[in-house]
């Protein structure tokens, strides 16, 4: 077998290697194992979605106190997540209530 081009699709996430170890060092030191860890979008996902839903195809939208993240899943697979600033504490005035 012979082979002249490799094609792969891959999705890289970084993040400070510091910042990493002491936030496992801060939880291992309170008496919890770590298995792995997990992009927060992915987590969201394997939490609130069925099976049948990640095969169709989903838009998921993780709406938190300081930003709203987006996680696009087409068959079990990661395929983008763009994250904003606009979270819970800005809904009042995107969305005003009919009650006042």
């Amino acid at each position: 077998m012979h082979g002249f081009r490799l094609d792969v699709e891959t999705h890289i996430i970084t993040a400070a290697a510091t910042s990493v170890q002491n936030l496992t060092k801060c939880i291992r030191g309170i008496g919890i194992e770590i298995d792995d860890l997990i992009l927060e979008p992915l987590a969201a996902a394997e939490a609130v979605l069925e099976p049948e839903e990640k095969l169709d195809g989903v838009m998921m939208a993780d709406i938190g106190g300081s930003t709203t993240d987006i996680a696009y899943l087409k068959i079990t697979q990661f395929v983008s997540h763009p994250s904003c600033r606009s979270a819970v504490t800005r809904f009042p005035a995107i969305f005003p209530s009919d009650s006042g």
